[in-house]
């Protein structure tokens, strides 16, 4: 646990009227971490389909809508899984690579919603992803990189009852990935590789590191 008095850090410059504050303001919002910069979507009780993205790195922080491209539909009460450039994951209905790529349910208040989109970052473009077995709204998410059957997970939430009115569940889905032809040994090497470079300190000088990427489940060089 923090110690006694431990605070969060406002970013340089968040006030009224220098920001980095949100263009729209937002409850149930969805963060996506990719390369170092996170993005942001949805909303809360008003469901939007904006989207920004934030450099914490640079000097000035501030959140930029006009640098992504926004959801094809109004989006907010859902969760989202991002991949960073370079991963070696891939859908196995086409084998599309997943790297540089978000994949984002989208629920919104107060309705569920099956439709999932993939936002690609090279083409800055969303695009329709298999929907989900169950339209759901609120449900916890994670991308679990188990062995021989990574996938993405979601588990509760809630759904339409029938009548229009929305209800708790406890049913859990799962979209399985796949590494790909000749992948899962390069992905099992890099895992192997950063394991042992943890484990010996860096030579004086050296410039690269490794650290696990949270979202996409690799250990990846920065």
């Amino acid at each position: 646990m923090a110690a006694s008095g431990s605070r969060w850090t406002q970013l340089t410059g968040a006030t009224l009227t220098t920001g980095p504050l949100l263009h729209h303001g937002r409850g149930g919002r969805r963060p996506h971490l990719r390369h170092r910069r996170l993005l942001l979507d949805g909303a809360g009780l008003v469901s939007v389909a904006t989207v920004e993205v934030l450099n914490p790195a640079d000097a000035v922080p501030s959140w930029n809508d006009a640098a992504v491209a926004d959801l094809p539909e109004v989006c907010s009460e859902s969760r989202a899984w991002g991949f960073d450039t370079g991963s070696l994951y891939e859908d196995p209905s086409d084998n599309t690579s997943l790297s540089g790529t978000i994949i984002s349910a989208c629920g919104v208040w107060a309705l569920p919603v099956a439709s999932v989109y993939a936002y690609t970052a090279a083409t800055n473009t969303w695009a329709t992803f298999p929907a989900l077995a169950i339209a759901r709204r609120s449900q916890a998410a994670e991308f679990l990189p188990l062995a021989g059957a990574p996938a993405l997970w979601l588990w509760g939430g809630y759904v339409d009852d029938g009548t229009g009115a929305a209800v708790e569940t406890n049913t859990v889905e799962y979209y399985s990935l796949a590494t790909g032809p000749g992948r899962a040994a390069e992905l099992q090497h890099r895992v192997t590789d950063s394991r042992r470079q943890a484990d010996t300190p860096a030579p004086a000088g050296a410039g690269v590191a490794f650290e696990p990427d949270l979202l996409s489940g690799e250990l990846c060089r920065r």
